[in-house]
């Protein structure tokens, strides 16, 4: 069995900002027709705004791969449908035997589901989210100046109030924290200071393995106290300031700044602390989708083909989970391909790897024996490769099959461009 790996960059522009974020999808519902025709037409367009809502959904989160996360979803988002739709249009709404079929086109609030995704703990999905590192540097209601845990204070508790608030909301929503743990012996933090500018705060994350760094400041400051029997109540708010900034290229995906809840106790610095706490979620709330989406569009916009000789397991075209793999199988004259791993990331010239493999990818040369893998340097003969191995067979339409998501081949045409006869054209051999 034989494999041809190609991986292509697609460049996809970025939707214009509106007020809110709306989606537009059709979905089918149907009902069964019993006695009550009213009833199967008002429960085939119930079904069909929970599946509007579905697949908005599925393209976002992880629930279809994670049993917790589709009970989630299940319970607390498609229960709740119409919530999320702001208008619909009727397409087809007609009776076929004893079902009731209803088609509609669908604006799903995306804002709405993100602020509930959020608030449910429900993950964006887990494929290429982000390793994050935090540095907030936090002044409680009774000091003078904000501080952050790497001047000296290590992982000290009270120096990461509000951070442990936000980490804990993050990480029920799919997203992996670095330990600062890893730093030691890298670099010295106390001398960063409580500020530590966008060039920094990347060199730090770079060190670390994060590819995002949260970087910010929450102040808290006494809002109220109200005398009761025996004592007094207190009230405080956290002014918060962060932003996010990828490490690979210092820019910044994402901003915050605001007042946050207030936070209330018997004692000052606990309504103080409970005031960082809530701006910690808060904090997470204006910047999960943010920094989700962004991430997810760099998965979004790569294809993958997977050119394959034999038998394969995995089903492209998932929604959710594959729908940027397409897998073909050339069955011609020749059984022999050739064995090419191929990456692409960028337009330069840079920005492509090349490896030639010397054996099948089977179980029985995986793991009973040593076989090799080795890059192609020379630019000339990557483009040789490239050309002559990859681009004829997935523009093959005389022997291709294409995978699709059901696990049936499905025949592309029977005329066209052959791969194998541009082979033997070009090396005149008949």
């Amino acid at each position: 069995m034989n494999r041809i790996l190609a991986t292509f960059l697609l460049a996809v522009p970025l939707a214009a900002a509106a007020e809110e974020a709306l989606k537009t999808t059709e979905a089918t519902g149907q009902a069964a027709v019993a006695d009550d025709v009213l009833a199967a037409r008002a429960a085939a367009k119930d079904d069909a705004l929970r599946n509007c809502v579905q697949q908005v959904a599925t393209t976002i989160v992880s629930a279809s791969t994670e049993t917790d996360q589709a009970q989630l979803l299940s319970d607390k988002i498609f229960s709740h449908s119409t919530g999320y739709i702001r208008k619909f249009a009727i397409l087809e709404d007609k009776q076929d035997g004893n079902t009731w079929v209803t088609k509609l086109r669908c604006e799903v609030s995306e804002a709405k589901l993100d602020e509930d995704f959020l608030a449910f703990g429900i993950a964006y999905r887990r494929a290429g989210m982000p390793r994050v590192m935090t540095l907030i540097a936090e002044q409680s209601i009774t000091a003078t100046q904000a501080s952050g845990w790497w001047q000296g204070g290590g992982n000290s508790a009270d120096l990461r109030v509000m951070e442990n608030a936000f980490m804990d909301r993050m990480e029920k929503s799919g997203f992996t924290f670095i330990d600062p743990e890893v730093l030691a012996g890298k670099i010295t933090l106390e001398a960063i200071g409580a500020d530590p500018n966008t060039q920094k705060a990347r060199e730090i994350g770079r060190l670390a393995g994060a590819e995002v760094v949260i970087v910010g400041r929450a102040i808290a400051k006494p809002l109220g106290e109200m005398a009761i029997d025996n004592g007094t109540f207190y009230s405080a708010v956290a002014n918060v300031s962060a932003r996010a900034v990828r490490t690979d290229t210092g820019e910044v995906i994402a901003a915050a700044e605001f007042t946050s809840p207030a936070g209330r106790g018997f004692e000052q610095t606990t309504a103080g602390r409970n005031a960082l706490s809530e701006g910690g979620r808060k904090l997470a709330g204006d910047l999960f989708s943010k920094i989700g989406k962004v991430w997810a569009g760099r998965y979004s916009s790569r294809s993958v083909d997977l050119i394959v000789r034999g038998a394969c397991m995995l089903p492209p075209a998932v929604p959710g989970q594959s729908e940027n793999i397409r897998v073909r199988s050339i069955v011609g004259r020749f059984l022999e391909h050739t064995r090419v791993l191929y990456f692409r990331w960028g337009p330069g010239d840079d920005d492509e790897a090349l490896y030639l493999s010397s054996a099948d990818w089977m179980g029985r040369n995986m793991f009973r024996r040593i076989e090799l893998a080795w890059p192609v340097r020379d630019a000339a003969t990557r483009q040789r490769v490239i050309d002559e191995c990859l681009v004829p067979y997935l523009h093959d339409r005389r022997d291709a099959w294409e995978l699709s998501g059901d696990g049936r081949y499905r025949r592309v045409a029977t005329d066209g461009p052959s791969a194998q006869q541009a082979l033997m054209s070009r090396y005149r051999w008949t």
